[in-house]
């Protein structure tokens, strides 16, 4: 027994030995497979063992766990030994340090790797994520990361390479290309660093947004370069975004193309970035720090041989707003010396006060010494705020600087200097070009400086300077719109864009779309609609972007422009260059839809069908209600839509010639009194080709005098009316006036057509001649059919029937009414006040009679009608509920959700306030048909 169980344990150690190694220095356990390193994640007794990749390994599929915690850190060493490990997919929020790592301890070392895949967390407390490592206290050297870091937790950290680099961790010779998201803090290789990141490149966008604290940080190389933290031959390029955005609480955003924020002890050296960096904060207190290289630095910080040759935006709205910008610094504190910055700067603040600095090289210098350096850029913004190298001094002290006057456009060294002593010197652009302007300064050409073999601006020796050379962009095609667009909506365009120039753009570059109510849209006051990062162009490139954007709140004629939108690497000398032609469309103010018979307008309240009303453009339009409108006791002096110009006895407004589908919902609570206006109704007048179905009418009034034509939906109708009803409401034309009727004042041509409607449980319709229960007249071959009558008052003093006024040259076919109705006024015939050559087919019934279905000959009982015993008909509201057209297991689905509910959604078909076994009878009859 005793041999068996030693058997046992041998091929339980052989099972564990990886690929093959014993874990020690000398023979490394080898990973050649995903088992392997499945394997390693879940082996925490051999975390402080040796390791080495011997082949290239895809993960993709596999569900990996990050090596390594924050109790038990990995203290051994892996060697990648140049292979790739590709498909890394993390996605997990039961975590706090996300990676292939999660914690790489004290001296542990991570080398010669390359690394590709995702790390993702959507929810969670404080949680670091980097590719390689959630967080590093090793060393981290000479690997290559690329992919995409989004951590979106309470508290989150997010590095290209490893959310933090801390206890003087050391993450060298590596890079990172891809996406970093954090909605705290983003670096390209560390959201966070106390410890060294040297001789590392980051091209990237990387992207801080609306931490709920009210504080973010984004950097090109670290979203904050903490205590002691180094950032040493660096570059990275790309774009740098922090935002927040939280109108109830104190918020401050810092961006910097090296570092979002550096803290005490912390330094930058020899390094260089060509990063877009955008800073917006909104909040009661707002503040947004941008700087080319360092959005803002503490006391006790250094920064010397660094260049930063970027765009630079700082934006703050807020109850009291502040923003400082820079081409290097938004706001320093540092020690400075023998750096340089050649990007734009911008800064804006809405609030009161409303603080913007900005600075060709720093927009506010709190303390520090600044020695030997110099600023190319423009700085923009508040013109008492805006300054060629300083916006504001407040302490510190400067020697030997200096910066273009030209360039900037500037003659002012610092707008406010309100403490301090510094020496700046502006000079032309032939001058900063000159090193005899440097030399006589006292500045170093022998090891620090030198002039660039070509002709232009110093470059430092031991960090490289950006190209000269500039891509030239041209959006030669902005793609297309539809006609009609609707706020909210998500729009691509196919963008065509060509770089006709002599470089590469270097790097990413931002496209912009901007919009505006004028034909002619001027980028530099039009509003933005969202900007897009399109990758590298390269030299004589021509590219189709997909650019997609959402349409803005916005109603009516609206135009957009594309503009390329970007920093120095683009040629932006002629700005007419990077703007497309111009894309017109009109925004409406409905829910959805564009307006086709295909796919209606929606309308879902009381607002967009009072948009609809005020624009007879429109009028043409298909619409479709998609829930029932309450107008509140709204009064109308005219029609709600396609209203008669008062006045006039005849119809001379615009008439409504497109469909409107009620979906069987109910219009409601509305009363309109038009005296001396002709042809009022919901609707004034429907013309021929024009529709109204589907729609129920409660609690109206309609009330004219001393004119002609009211009805519930239409004054005059020469379209069609089809599948609507009325109830507990009035139609008045008093006072000389004639024609009115429950659905039409007048039904008037041979297309003027009323079927399958209803005007029951009538408070009264009244006229001084021609009243009727569905129509005040049907005339010139007008029709109605399949339509029932059960007024409480109908009245005329001349000319009243329970179905119309008047009948000349028309037909009324198998329509009923309740024989309780006694018109007073004169009649020609049962159904009619006048008939003058009309046919007439129409039967009084008693009021029991009308509550049985069998009085109903022809009529559509399965589809269009129902009838409970002891009630009038009702029309079947539509059962196509989710309004594709189609009657199939998508409605079922709204039958399921609302069952046995009470006042359901939708899905009551009879109407009856239950959804039940009536309502899955009505829905089998139309069961995969087109409705």
């Amino acid at each position: 027994m005793l041999r068996h169980i030693i058997i046992l344990i041998s091929l339980t150690g052989l099972a564990m030995g990886y690929s093959g190694g014993d874990g020690s220095s000398a023979a490394p356990y080898q990973i050649s497979s995903a088992a392997d390193f499945l394997e390693l994640s879940s082996s925490s007794g051999d975390w402080s063992s040796n390791f080495v990749l011997t082949s290239d390994i895809d993960l993709t599929g596999q569900e990996l766990l990050p090596t390594g915690t924050s109790s038990q850190p990995f203290y051994g060493t892996f060697n990648g030994q140049g292979f790739a490990v590709s498909g890394l997919s993390i996605n997990r929020s039961d975590l706090s340090l996300l990676g292939l790592f999660g914690m790489i301890g004290d001296d542990a070392i991570v080398e010669n790797l390359t690394l590709s895949g995702t790390v993702v967390c959507s929810e969670g407390g404080w949680v670091y994520g980097g590719l390689l490592a959630g967080a590093n206290r090793g060393f981290i050297l000479n690997c290559a990361v690329n992919g995409t870091v989004s951590i979106d937790s309470s508290t989150s950290y997010s590095g290209g390479i490893a959310g933090s680099n801390e206890n003087l961790g050391v993450i060298s010779e590596s890079s990172f290309s891809g996406t970093v998201f954090s909605n705290s803090t983003s670096g390209g290789a560390a959201g966070v660093s106390e410890g060294l990141i040297d001789k590392c490149a980051v091209s990237a966008t990387i992207i801080a947004r609306d931490n709920p604290a009210g504080f973010v940080y984004a950097g090109g190389i670290a979203g904050i370069n903490g205590i002691d933290g180094a950032i040493k031959l660096c570059s990275s390029k790309g774009v740098v975004d922090a935002s927040v955005n939280l109108d109830s609480k104190n918020t401050t955003s810092y961006a910097g193309g090296l570092a979002g924020y550096c803290d005490q002890y912390s330094s930058i050296r020899k390094s260089g970035t060509d990063c877009e960096v955008n800073s917006f904060s909104s909040g009661l207190t707002a503040s947004a720090f941008a700087g080319g290289a360092v959005g803002q630095s503490n006391a006790e910080t250094a920064a010397e041989k660094s260049f930063a040759s970027n765009s630079v935006s700082a934006e703050a709205e807020g109850q009291s707003s502040y923003s400082y910008s820079g081409g290097f610094f938004g706001q320093s504190g540092s020690n400075v010396s023998d750096c340089f910055a050649l990007g734009s700067a911008e800064s804006l603040a809405a609030g009161s006060p409303d603080i913007g600095l900005s600075g060709g090289f720093i927009g506010n210098c709190s303390e520090g010494e600044i020695s030997n350096c110099y600023s190319a850029g423009q700085a923009s913004g508040k013109s008492d705020s805006t300054a060629g190298f300083i916006a504001k001094t407040s302490a510190g002290q400067g020697d030997a600087c200096f910066w273009d006057t030209e360039a900037s456009g500037l003659e002012n060294a610092t707008a406010r200097n309100e403490g301090g002593s510094f020496d700046i010197t502006g000079l032309a652009t032939a001058q900063m070009q000159s090193s005899a302007s440097f030399t006589d300064a006292g500045w170093d050409f022998a090891s620090v400086w030198q002039m660039p073999a070509g002709g232009g601006y110093p470059e430092l020796q031991e960090a490289a300077a950006p190209q000269n050379e500039l891509a030239e962009l041209t959006i030669t095609s902005p793609g297309s719109l539809p006609e009609n667009i609707f706020a909210g909506q998500l729009i691509t365009l196919d963008a065509s864009i060509q770089n006709s120039g002599a470089a590469s753009t270097n790097g990413s570059f931002r496209m912009r779309i901007y919009y505006s109510s004028q034909q002619s849209v001027n980028c530099e006051t039009a509003s933005s609609a969202g900007f897009q990062q399109v990758s590298e162009l390269e030299a004589g490139e021509t590219r189709v972007e997909s650019f997609s954007f959402e349409v803005p709140d916005f109603t009516g004629d609206i135009y957009f422009v594309l503009m390329i939108d970007s920093g120095r690497s683009v040629e932006e000398s002629d700005e007419t260059n990077n703007c497309s032609d111009v894309l017109s469309s009109q925004i409406y103010a409905f829910s959805g839809g564009t307006g086709t018979p295909e796919d209606p307008f929606q309308i879902s309240d009381k607002s967009e069908l009072l948009y609809l009303a005020d624009r007879p453009s429109l009028y043409s339009k298909s619409y479709i209600l998609t829930d029932d409108i309450n107008m509140g006791g709204e009064f109308f002096d005219n029609s709600v839509l396609s209203p008669n110009d008062q006045m006039q006895s005849s119809f001379t407004g615009a008439k409504f010639t497109g469909t409107f589908d009620g979906a069987g919902r109910v219009l409601s609570n509305f009363t309109i009194n038009a005296p001396y206006t002709s042809y009022a109704g919901l609707f004034g007048a429907v013309a021929a080709g024009g529709e109204i179905r589907n729609l129920h009418i409660s609690q109206a009034e309609v009330r004219i005098s001393r004119a002609n034509y009211a009805g519930g939906f239409a004054g005059l109708l020469e379209g069609k009316i089809t599948g609507c009803s009325i109830k507990d409401s009035s139609v008045n034309a008093e006072y000389i006036s004639k024609y009115a009727g429950g659905i039409a004042g007048s039904a008037e041509g041979s297309s003027a057509e009323i079927s399958n409607c209803s005007s029951a449980a009538m408070e009264e319709i009244i006229a001084s001649m021609y009243a009727g229960g569905i129509a005040g007249e049907v005339s010139s071959g007008g029709l109605i059919q399949q339509c029932f009558c059960a007024a409480e008052e109908l009245d005329a003093a001349y000319y009243a029937g329970p179905l119309a006024g008047a009948v000349r040259d028309s037909q009324i076919s198998s329509s009923y009414w309740d024989s309780t109705i006694i018109p007073s006024g004169s009649q020609a015939e049962p159904a009619a006040g006048l008939a003058e050559n009309a046919v007439i087919t129409a039967y009084a019934r008693t009021t029991e009679q009308m509550k049985t279905r069998s009085n109903y000959a022809g009529w559509q009982w399965r589809t269009l009608w129902h009838l409970d015993p002891g009630n009038y008909p009702i029309l079947i509201s539509r059962v196509d509920v989710n309004l594709d057209n189609y009657v199939d297991e998508d409605d079922l689905i709204h039958i399921a959700y609302n069952w046995l509910s009470q006042n359901p959604e939708d899905a009551d078909f009879n109407r009856d306030g239950i959804v039940d076994i009536i309502d899955c009878s009505i829905a089998a009859n139309w069961w995969l048909s087109e409705y």
